[in-house]
């Protein structure tokens, strides 16, 4: 099993014969159609076939990169995914192609940090930190201060993905300690889920 694990080029000889080259190309491009075709089962819009290619395209390119044995800082390459993502799930939810361009354009706009007015920010965006907002006005752009909580998400996120997940932590055994931290992690899952005011289930609109 270890062994079908390994990439595609990471298997062939220095000098590979021509069919197995032919066989290595042939999975690429399959798991590039299978992508694609994921991309179209999702809804016959042009959004949703290029989200599809630019994932199979990134995993194409991951096969072709790890099989000739090269690598990258991690966090390097944890940053180029999470924007990766980031980007190609624009076009999932896009309408069409001026609206991807108008949501990228906003993520790119730099800009709109320093001169956004506090009058255009809604009030729920800076009334959650209390005097915590007011300080942060006074040291921070106004953008970045009304988003605060968001970049703060992020960045625990980098620190969270840095650590034993579910599966490593079960393996080193099942404590009562873990027991409670996963019932309590379950419940508040589920009350998070009872009484959110979003019913929309992205499926029901295929």
């Amino acid at each position: 099993m270890a062994h079908d694990a390994e990439p595609l080029f990471a298997r062939l000889p220095v000098h590979p014969t021509r069919r197995q080259s032919l066989f290595a190309w042939t999975c690429l491009f399959n798991l590039m159609a299978t992508f694609v075709l994921g991309g179209l089962w999702h809804g016959a819009s042009w959004m949703f076939i290029i989200w599809g290619a630019l994932h199979g395209g990134a995993l194409v390119l991951h096969r072709f990169w790890s099989g000739r044995g090269w690598r990258m800082p991690k966090p390097l390459a944890w940053l180029m995914t999470f924007i990766f993502i980031n980007v190609t799930w624009v076009f999932f939810r896009a309408k069409d192609m001026d609206d991807a361009r108008r949501i990228l354009g906003g993520m790119l706009d730099f800009v709109s940090i320093q001169q956004l007015p506090l009058v255009a920010i809604p009030s729920n965006q800076l009334a959650w930190g209390g005097w915590l907002t007011d300080y942060l006005l006074r040291w921070l752009p106004t953008g970045l201060a009304a988003n605060f909580l968001c970049f703060c998400a992020v960045v625990v996120a980098f620190v969270i993905v840095r650590q034993k997940n579910s599966f490593d932590l079960m393996q080193s055994g099942l404590s009562r300690a873990k027991m409670t931290g996963a019932l309590l992690l379950f419940c508040f899952a589920m009350y998070s889920v009872l009484v959110t005011t979003t019913s929309v289930f992205l499926y029901f609109n295929f």
